[in-house]
């Protein structure tokens, strides 16, 4: 799926998640109008988050998904 026109959003969200990722706790919420895309946006977040690579290791071996089963439930899935 293609998310179109939300480059500053997802912009936004990748810098709170390295932030989190070096220790800085992040509260974001993703606010609107029902049928603008909130659901869209963080669902190519995420799917963004859960396939990026730190240098050779993938996140869910970085982070595996017990340190944070509520917050990303999906992390280490295939």
């Amino acid at each position: 799926m293609s998310l179109v026109g939300r480059e500053s959003e997802l912009s936004i969200l990748n810098k709170c998640w390295q932030r989190a990722l070096n220790g800085e706790r992040q509260i974001v919420f993703v606010t609107g109008e029902p049928g603008i895309g909130k659901t869209a946006l963080v669902d190519a977040f995420l799917r963004g988050v859960k396939n990026e690579e730190l240098g050779s290791h993938s996140l869910s071996s970085l982070y595996p998904k017990s340190q944070f089963p509520d917050l990303v439930p999906w992390l280490g899935q295939s």
